[in-house]
Parts: C-alpha cells; sequence; structure tokens
C-alpha cells in the first residue's frame, strides 16, 4: 500500500466516523429538545397527554377533551 492511498483511506474512515458522530448527536439533541417543549407545553396548560402502557407520553386529540367536557356539563 503506498502512502497516498494510506492516507485516502484514514482520511475517508475519519471523515465517516465524524459524520456518523455528528448524525447520532444531532438525534440525541432534538430528542432533548422535543422532550423538553412537551413538558412545558403540559406543564403550561396547552396540550394533554396520558402515559401508555410502556410509558410513553401520548397526545390526547382534542376531541376526546371536547367529548369528556361535554359529558360532564350534562
Amino acid at each position: 500500500m503506498d502512502a497516498i492511498t494510506h492516507t485516502l483511506l484514514a482520511f475517508g474512515c475519519m471523515a465517516g466516523c465524524y459524520f456518523w458522530g455528528r448524525y447520532l448527536s444531532k438525534r440525541d439533541i432534538l430528542e432533548g429538545v422535543v422532550d423538553s417543549l412537551f413538558t412545558t407545553l403540559e406543564r403550561e396548560g396547552f396540550i394533554r397527554t396520558v402515559e401508555d402502557e410502556d410509558g410513553d407520553m401520548e397526545l390526547v386529540p382534542i376531541s376526546e377533551i371536547e367529548n369528556n367536557v361535554r359529558n360532564e356539563m350534562r
């Protein structure tokens, strides 16, 4: 293996690892931002969520909230 081939191979591996790391870190950062946003919106009363069997939070459709309010008024 000559020097140019070795250099190109090493550079390709380093570039691949760099972009893979950026991809993974962006996904982690994005998940944190979305989680924080939903937590704040729920705490402030702008959205309503319920916890499902797996422990994940699920948004409650506005139609269900409206139906519950109508049933309580009767």
